[in-house]
């Protein structure tokens, strides 16, 4: 496909995805799923808009994200009893979409929408900067001693941790959207692309060990669960191929478009429409339960632990998913406000950004 449209028919895809949550959202029906007492709710910051994706280190108790001036900001969690501590760091002025990665200690990676890969310490110290022919809009990944990445010039990146200097790179035939995903006892690598090609390399060297058409553009990460990646194309499919083999185990057709991930949930498979609607599979049985919130439109749902998820609405309601053979679904809190990107999710914490650059940090439990 040639270039232009590829980079046009991504670009439109993912503004007709938040057009669809945006206008076509229903009204509020509050009977729909079930409340809950209020949260605590550990951070709700204004901001001056534009924020990318966060990155949750619970471990190292911080919130990181970049925004739409080339800054990265750093906060602490806290308890939710004072001001949470900030400070951020300047990279440059493009736009800052993809979650920043930590790499070890206070060692820190993100891509731009400049094409440059940054490695920088929280302090503000800049180790390397690596250029790419195109935006990076995914998340970098750490294996051993490289940084693999991918970039909107159609490249698989790999660079020392070091030095920020080229150890290997391969083409993909295609703008990558997501990140690469690691089965890390073998050292592979999987990565989906808008040509609508799965591809697994080796993450030592990059040479390519096999590859699939799905036939549909893969806008998002692939997932893996339990020897099986399974990935969404934009046209609805959901594709299990198993990870040796690179064969596919099943395929289903699923209702509406995606721009988003699957997330695995316990034994089911919750997948959210580019209209923001939530549909769950169950693979060992073939149920389905279609639009679990009963029309309220949804930004990507993500896992916690167990089968236990969360999402949060168009206009910011945060949501707990419970999924066994039925799922369940309460209103944890309202804030308010409107929202186009999904939560990050951990054990103890749902991190999201609202339009209005509002970084919002809820623990649950």
């Amino acid at each position: 496909m040639d270039k232009k449209l590829v980079i046009i028919w991504c670009s439109a895809a993912v503004v007709a995805a938040v057009l669809s949550w945006w206008l076509l959202r229903p009204v509020r029906d509050d009977a729909a799923v079930s409340s809950a007492s209020t949260v605590r709710v550990l951070l709700e910051q204004e901001g001056g808009g534009g924020l990318g994706m966060p990155q949750l280190s619970e471990e190292a108790g911080l919130v990181v994200v970049g925004d739409a001036q080339g800054r990265v900001w750093f906060w602490e969690l806290g308890d939710g009893s004072g001001q949470p501590k900030k400070n951020d760091v300047t990279l440059g002025t493009a736009p800052i979409a993809a979650a920043p990665t930590l790499a070890r200690d206070d060692l820190w990676l993100v891509g731009d929408e400049g094409g440059v890969m940054h490695c920088f310490m929280r302090s503000g110290q800049s180790r390397w900067q690596f250029k790419t022919g195109d935006q990076i809009l995914g998340e970098a990944l750490v294996y051993g001693n490289l940084v693999i990445f991918g970039s909107y010039d159609q490249s698989l990146y790999a660079v020392g941790l070091e030095d920020g200097q080229e150890r290997w790179r391969q083409e993909t035939g295609g703008y990558i959207n997501g990140r690469p995903v690691l089965e890390a006892e073998n050292g592979w690598l999987i990565i989906g692309n808008c040509e609508g090609k799965l591809v697994k390399f080796s993450a030592a060297d990059g040479s390519e060990l096999a590859s699939l058409d799905l036939g549909s553009p893969i806008p998002e990460t692939p997932v893996l669960d339990r020897g099986l990646c399974l990935a969404l194309t934009h046209s609805g499919e959901l594709v299990a191929v198993d990870i040796a083999s690179f064969t596919v185990s099943w395929r289903v057709q699923s209702e509406g478009s995606f721009v988003s991930s699957p997330a695995i949930i316990g034994s089911a498979v919750v997948l959210t429409t580019s209209a923001g609607l939530v549909h769950v599979y169950w693979p060992e049985s073939g149920k389905w339960q279609h639009d679990v919130t009963d029309g309220m439109a949804v930004t990507p749902v993500a896992g916690g632990s167990g089968a236990v998820a969360y999402g949060v609405t168009t206009d910011g309601q945060l949501l707990r998913f419970v999924v066994a053979d039925e799922v369940t679904t309460t209103v944890l809190h309202d804030f308010q406000r409107d929202c186009d990107q999904g939560a990050v999710v951990g054990a103890r914490h749902v991190v999201f950004a609202a339009l209005d650059g509002t970084l919002i940090v809820v623990e649950v439990q």
